[in-house]
C-alpha cells in the first residue's frame, strides 16, 4: 500500500489474498484499493473508487467471489 490506514475494509479472497479498500491516511479519506498477498508479503495497487473516498463502510465477498 502506499499509505498506512485505519477505518478501511480488509476482505479475504478466494486466492487467500485480502483485499484492503478505502479508508483514512491522517486526516484524509482515501479512495484508493489495494491487494496484499500474505505468503509473498507483498501489496499491489488495485484502482479506486473512481475518485470517491470511503471509510467507515462495509465489504461483503459476494458468492461468484
Amino acid at each position: 500500500m502506499t499509505s498506512a490506514r485505519y477505518w478501511h475494509t480488509a476482505t479475504l479472497l478466494p486466492d487467500d489474498t485480502v483485499l484492503i479498500a478505502g479508508g483514512i491516511y491522517c486526516v484524509f479519506p482515501l479512495a484508493s484499493v489495494g491487494i496484499f498477498d500474505p505468503v509473498a508479503e507483498t501489496f499491489s495497487a488495485a484502482g479506486n473508487f473512481g475518485g470517491t473516498e470511503r471509510y467507515n463502510h462495509m465489504a461483503t465477498l459476494l458468492s461468484d467471489g
